[in-house]
């Protein structure tokens, strides 16, 4: 182990064994998900209370049907499955990234003993460069959407 560790980082282990052998982080999920569920059934309530009386009967019983579906439960490994395959796509494309500069590097090196080889692979840089950051900022971008993405439909399971 290394000794660039923080001075704090015994002390707040301490804290949150503490508190964790204490049950007030367990007390604090569970005033939470009780809190959410008193929520819930108040919204719930206000749109009972402001149905039409013709159709009231055809809502009560689809909002009976939405309540079974929507029982609180606490988030599992299935619910934020996608966000986990992005990542593992994400590290492996930076792997073969890594690989491809690691590689691109040690042939620059060489080829800098030949001065002829290297002005000609500098003009030919000089032309894909270009392109190659365009295709670097158009994969980021949809990285980035696909992570957004990913986040935010993991909200709705939070929420």
């Amino acid at each position: 182990m290394s000794n660039n560790r923080s001075k704090f980082l015994n002390h707040n282990h301490f804290r949150l064994m503490a508190i964790f052998e204490a049950g007030i982080l367990t007390k604090m999920t569970q005033n939470e998900y009780e809190n959410l569920g008193k929520q819930k059934q108040a919204s719930h309530s206000e749109t009972e209370n402001s149905l039409i009386p013709e159709n009231q009967k055809e809502n009560k019983r689809s909002l009976k049907a939405s309540e079974g579906n929507e029982k609180l439960q606490p988030i599992s490994i299935k619910m934020v499955q996608g966000a986990f395959y992005i990542l593992a796509i994400g590290n492996i494309f930076s792997g073969l990234i890594l690989t491809g500069e690691i590689l691109f590097h040690k042939n620059q090196n060489k080829t800098r003993k030949n001065d002829n080889f290297f002005k000609i692979r500098k003009q030919i840089s000089l032309v894909i460069k270009p392109v190659f950051t365009r295709i670097k900022n158009r994969l980021s971008t949809i990285y980035r959407r696909m992570m957004h993405e990913a986040f935010v439909a993991t909200l709705e399971y939070i929420e």
